[in-house]
């Protein structure tokens, strides 16, 4: 067991010498992949609805092709909030549930909350 250790440091030796003594080259080629990083980054795009990503062909999309044709709604949202506690989120300081998502524009008239 101990020569299994020893080995393993020796490679790791070998490897940390390897890389300070290429450590410009491996600096050039890190900023080099930077650029194409970077500018592929800024081509995604971000797409937060998850049923354009599921064929059009099944239940879930065709559920929710319905409902927006006969309801004009199908959809579900996520609230993302930070720096509040539970309690403000849904009462937001009146007491009433879901005071400060009521407040929202665009609000729907079935608002259901959930705190995990």
């Amino acid at each position: 067991m101990i020569d299994r250790c020893r080995i393993s440091d020796e490679k790791m030796e070998k490897f940390g010498k390897i890389v300070v003594k290429l450590r410009t080259p491996i600096l050039i080629l890190a900023l080099l992949l930077m650029i194409p990083a970077f500018l592929g980054m800024q081509a995604t795009r971000i797409n937060y609805d998850m049923l354009t990503y599921l064929p059009a062909d099944i239940d879930t999309v065709e559920g929710q092709n319905i409902l927006m044709d006969e309801f004009g709604k199908g959809a579900f949202s996520f609230v993302i909030v930070e720096g509040m506690n539970d309690k403000d989120i849904l009462c937001g300081g009146t007491g009433q549930p879901q005071g400060h998502l009521r407040s929202l524009q665009r609000q729907s008239n079935d608002l259901f909350c959930r705190v995990a």
